[in-house]
């Protein structure tokens, strides 16, 4: 609890300090609430959250402060801001921050005697699956089947399909099908673990495979690297989980750190082939006087989720929908044919302050904007409940395949939520769920009829 503590102290101090001083504490608040996070030793959705949230609230306002980096407020944000209102933005910020990791504090603290209930239960012995040769056959056909299906659906080349005629529903196919592979690449993990013969290594490669390949297929629908990025990182978390008996940070952190550069150098060549961002990536590796890794946080990166938060911030937005932002969650597949007053992109806030610039104030910013600075504390307060209780909910589920892809995908979800709607933080997870859950019924079945 140190480190949680200090950082409650830091946040009181920086409130009394004006401009660079400010921001130099705020970001140590932020710091600090990480190491809290790193402390608790599991990775788990909330402590990504943390993760993510300071290197928009912890890095990119020092890499400001150091390089002078105020471009994006000249264009497109029109606006001028000064130090002392760059300290206040963050202070909120991490207040915010710090709210999300009490509210996920709270979720395990108020319901100790539930997840104690499940826990007993998740420890009685579980049914045993049975995998016969022909349910992997029938697992490794799906995967064939799905990427035949999206190398049909994309032509094979990068035609970009987002807000496309196709529809919203069919574009989101692909990452349905995704999470179809990541349950199959865990369940022949598994069974490979316990059983290490080279038939089952062969089927566990040549799922590895079909599993790759369909994520780089999956490259040709969208322009957004998160499309299908989640899912190879998801799986990866799912795999970890059932090899080690505990997924610490340093699986998350090390990997995203180091491949700085690459993420990098795919966001400024969207229009290039992989190989030639990869080989550019190399490039900006090798060259030691560049800075590449401090370069990342420059406002031509992704980072800039605190410049979008600033100016959301200094907004008079013509209309609140406070909580509006939450009840449509539920809504947000009801059909346009049907609802013709549907948000448009599903955005209720008012965002004219980006002059249509493709960046997002981050969940923090999109709160400030449905009713406030005030009315983003409490919902991140509550928005931390949320995850904190999924996380618990998912630790104490019995040891299964289908728990360790609900890990993975809460997890690195949980990463993305830092930048995300409610409702695409929501689908995106359920997405990657459902196919999950199906399949594991599946094996059910199979298991059962075969044990009968």
């Amino acid at each position: 609890m140190f480190f949680l503590i200090l950082s409650a102290i830091l946040i009181l101090v920086s409130a009394f300090l004006p401009g660079a001083n400010g921001m130099s504490v705020s970001a140590a608040a932020s710091a600090s609430l990480l190491i809290f996070a790193i402390m608790q030793r599991r990775l788990t959705a909330w402590g990504a959250f943390v993760f993510m949230s300071f290197l928009f609230f912890g890095m990119r306002p020092m890499h400001i402060l150091a390089n002078r980096d105020l471009g994006l407020f000249r264009f497109p944000f029109r606006i001028t801001v000064t130090t002392d209102q760059l300290a206040d933005s963050l202070w909120w910020a991490v207040a915010g921050l710090f709210c999300f990791v009490i509210g996920a504090l709270l979720a395990k603290s108020t319901q100790m005697g539930y997840w104690r209930r499940r826990l007993a239960k998740a420890a009685t012995p579980a049914f045993q699956w049975i995998l016969s040769q022909k349910t992997i056959i029938a697992l490794i056909a799906f995967q064939i089947a799905s990427l035949v299906f999206l190398r049909v659906l994309t032509g094979g080349h990068r035609g970009y399909y987002y807000g496309s005629g196709i529809g919203a529903y069919l574009y989101d196919l692909p990452q349905v099908l995704q999470g179809g592979h990541v349950f199959t690449l865990v369940v022949i993990f598994d069974r490979w673990r316990k059983n290490p013969r080279p038939q089952m290594l062969f089927q566990l490669v040549l799922s590895s495979f079909l599993f790759l390949i369909f994520t780089y297929e999956m490259r040709n629908m969208s322009m957004f690297r998160g499309f299908y990025i989640t899912g190879v990182m998801a799986a990866g978390i799912a795999v970890l989980s059932r090899w080690l008996p505990r997924v610490g940070y340093a699986w998350l952190i090390l990997p995203i750190a180091v491949l700085l550069p690459l993420f990098q150098s795919l966001g400024s060549h969207r229009q290039e082939e992989l190989a030639e961002a990869v080989d550019a990536a190399e490039e900006v590796t090798t060259q030691k006087s560049n800075g590449a890794y401090w370069d990342f946080f420059d406002a031509s990166g992704d980072m800039n989720i605190f410049d979008t938060f600033v100016a959301a911030d200094a907004y008079h937005p013509e209309f609140r929908p406070y909580a509006l932002s939450w009840l449509y969650v539920p809504f947000h597949l009801v059909p346009r044919a049907l609802w013709k007053d549907k948000p448009a992109k599903g955005t209720l806030q008012d965002i004219k302050f980006t002059h249509k610039a493709p960046y997002s104030p981050g969940i923090a910013g999109f709160f400030v904007l449905d009713g406030g600075r005030l009315w983003m504390l409490g919902a991140m307060l509550l928005l931390g409940y949320v995850v904190g209780f999924a996380d618990m909910f998912i630790l104490t589920m019995p040891d299964s395949a289908l728990k360790s892809c609900a890990y993975g995908i809460f997890v690195v979800n949980g990463m993305y939520l830092t930048r995300f709607f409610l409702w695409q933080w929501f689908y995106q997870v359920l997405y990657a769920l459902i196919p999950c859950i199906v399949l594991c019924h599946f094996l059910l079945r199979r298991a059962r009829r075969q044990r009968e």
